[in-house]
Order: C-alpha cells, then sequence, then structure tokens
C-alpha cells in the first residue's frame, strides 16, 4: 500500500528541521489541527496543502499523489533545430504542473475534444486542407480581422491550447507540448509579428496532427524541411488565410493587384501570402515568384502603414501569461484554496504585489483599482 497524504505530510514536517509547533506556526495552522490532520482525525485543506508546499519546497500535486515532479523530454527531432539543452521545457513544465495543480483542487482543465479526420490521406496536402478547414470552421468568425493576441486566445478557447510568449534561446521562435493533462504552445518574443503569427498557427498543427505527443517540439522555423514541418507549414497558412475569406476580400479582384492589402489583412508574410494563393489558383507560377521577393515592412510602408506595422512589432516583443491558467489560480486564490505565490509565479511578479493586485475587499471601499506592477 502506497503513503498517505498524511505520511507525505510528515515526512515534510521531518525534513523541514522545524519542531511539530513551529511548522504549524509557519503555515497559519493551531499546532492541535496539525496533529489531528497529521493521525488522520482532520482532513488537510486545499489551502494548508498548498502552505505546507511552499514552506517545505514541494509540490501539491506530490502531495497528494506521491507523483515524482513532471519532467518534459525534448522530442528527437528537437535536434534537428540545433537545440543541445532543454531550453524552453522548463516552462512547459511549470504550466503542465500548473494544470495538473488545477485537477488536484477539483478545478480540472477542460481539454475540448479536437476536430479530426473522418479518413486519411497519402497526400499530406490533402490532410491538410481538410484539417485546416475543420479547424476554421471550429472558430466559426473571419480570422483575418483577428489579431494575434485575438488568435491566441481563440486557440485557447475553442481548443484548449495555453499559449505563452515567453523568451526562448535565440534561433528557436516557439515549443508546443501535449499529454493527456495539458495542451501548450510557447511562443518567442520577436519584432516580426507575422512570422510569429505564423508561429503559432504552425504549432496549432502539430497538436492537431499529434506530433506534440511525442515529446517538446521547439521550432526554427524554415530550416527544417521533415514532411511534419511542411505540412506544419501548409496547414498554417491555410489555416490563416482560409480560401473563401480570400475570396471575400478579393471581390472579383485579380490577386496581383491587391497583394499588398491581402499580406495586410491575413498578417501573412508576402512569401506565405504568395504560395497560398498559388495553392489556391489565385495566381501562377511566375506571379508567385514576382510577388515573393519583398519584406512583411516594405509592404506596410508602401500601404502608408508605417506606424501599424510598429504598432504591430510592438506587441509581437510583449510576453504574455498563459491567462487561461491565470484566471484558474486567482480564482482558486480568491475562493481561499491557494496562497498567492503559484499566482505570483505564473504572472512573474511579487507575492505582494498578487496580493494588492487581487484584493478580497471590494475596491469601492479602498479607492482606484491597483496598477499591475511592472515586470
Amino acid at each position: 500500500m502506497g503513503e498517505t497524504i498524511e505520511q507525505r505530510v510528515a515526512a515534510v514536517v521531518a525534513e523541514s528541521g522545524l519542531a511539530k509547533s513551529d511548522f504549524a506556526e509557519a503555515i497559519g495552522l493551531d499546532a492541535s489541527k496539525l496533529s489531528k490532520s497529521l493521525s488522520g482525525r482532520r482532513r488537510f485543506s486545499s489551502l494548508e496543502l498548498a502552505r505546507i508546499a511552499e514552506v517545505g519546497r514541494r509540490s501539491v500535486d506530490w502531495l497528494i499523489t506521491g507523483r515524482p515532479p513532471f519532467r518534459p523530454v525534448l522530442a528527437r527531432r528537437t535536434r534537428a533545430v540545433g537545440v543541445e539543452d532543454s531550453a524552453g521545457s522548463q516552462v512547459v513544465e511549470r504550466l503542465v504542473s500548473a494544470v495538473r495543480g488545477l485537477n488536484e483542487l477539483g478545478r480540472p482543465f477542460a481539454l475540448p475534444v479536437l476536430p479530426r479526420l473522418d479518413s486519411r490521406s497519402s497526400w499530406y496536402t490533402v490532410e491538410v486542407s481538410r484539417m485546416a478547414a475543420s479547424y476554421v470552421a471550429q472558430i466559426d468568425q473571419p480570422l483575418g480581422a483577428l489579431s494575434t493576441s485575438q488568435m491566441m486566445a481563440a486557440v485557447e478557447q475553442h481548443f484548449g491550447v495555453v499559449v505563452q510568449v515567453a523568451e526562448l534561446p535565440a534561433g528557436i521562435d516557439g515549443l508546443s507540448y501535449e499529454d493527456d493533462d495539458a495542451r501548450i504552445i510557447v511562443l518567442a518574443p520577436t519584432n516580426q509579428p507575422l512570422r510569429q503569427r505564423f508561429t503559432l498557427a504552425h504549432e496549432v498543427a502539430h497538436i492537431a496532427f499529434g506530433d506534440a505527443r511525442q515529446g517538446v517540439l521547439e521550432e526554427r522555423m524554415w530550416e527544417t524541411k521533415t514532411n511534419e514541418e511542411k505540412r506544419a507549414n501548409s496547414f498554417a497558412a491555410a489555416f490563416l488565410a482560409p480560401a473563401h475569406e480570400i475570396k471575400n476580400v478579393l471581390a472579383g479582384q485579380a490577386a496581383e493587384d491587391v497583394f499588398p492589402s491581402l499580406v495586410e489583412h491575413f498578417q501573412l508574410s508576402p512569401d506565405a501570402m504568395a504560395w497560398r494563393l498559388l495553392n489556391e489558383r489565385f495566381i501562377d507560377d511566375n506571379t508567385c515568384e514576382q510577388l515573393r521577393g519583398v519584406s512583411a515592412r516594405s509592404v506596410y510602408m508602401n500601404l502608408g502603414k508605417p506606424a501599424e506595422y510598429v504598432e504591430l512589432s510592438t506587441a509581437s516583443q510583449e510576453p504574455r501569461p498563459a491567462w487561461p491558467i491565470v484566471n484558474a489560480y486567482v480564482d482558486a486564490y480568491r475562493n481561499g484554496d491557494i496562497t498567492a505565490k503559484p499566482v505570483a509565479k505564473l504572472l512573474g511578479w511579487g507575492v505582494k504585489d498578487v496580493e494588492d493586485f487581487f484584493a478580497l475587499e471590494d475596491v469601492e471601499t479602498k479607492g482606484a483599482t491597483p496598477e499591475a506592477p511592472q515586470v
């Protein structure tokens, strides 16, 4: 028979080197209540377990289940992008552990059923077309009209994928990971906003086709030429610029005549947009080659919209927390189930900042809402 929660807590108390009364004081619990809980005559509350985990430098998941800490592995394919260490896996580890913590708190993280192919094809281009159409239909709104931030939120809402923007090693554009508990995409901050948007859709493809279940997939975009990468790139273009939306934007005009407007509307790089138009037979091979040789920045400049490109570039360089997880932990904190520490860790704030910003009192009784701390 395995260890009980009480036995694991007792081990934490012993490892702390504190007397039981001192340990009880450290977690804000009466010594007699701690003794009753250790003997099984009283159940530990969620908040008490959270405090015990903090003082004992353990995870709540380990206290409840006895499972060893989650350690993600890098997929073998990662070596193709020249990454020798576990770059990015720390972010994945933190997010997966956070999701599992919610599950243990009785706040299971929803993983909606993903669209699947009814039949497979020997041609990945056929599969990409079908899968992308299914994912577009799931969101059920024009994707070209969505900002990248709104696109991230839509991916989270409809597919249960947690999206975070966090620092990754030089040359790594993003990564994806999936298991039975969590679906995760991490994107690197960049001054190339259209590239970040494409990477998001590329990583969605890896989750859609099950590639991300083999381990953490790290991306150096367009430097790996496997079928999985080609498939993900094709999916990204079809997902970001659905054929029916292209037709609506064209409104009978020749694609080459309004090409800059298409790039701006779908926020797809000129290279990717040209290939997308070619694959949907809106342009021919020669026109595709002519259109591919410009940069996104020059397109916006020629449209007379440099400020819009600067705004996009500024936004794509900003870090973004995993908001669905943050919201769930803030709710648990305000409900008294956990301390402020896990919320602070997810946001990169100080504990006191979290306690002040998410104070349980109504803001009307304390004056203006406190400002979010600078990070």
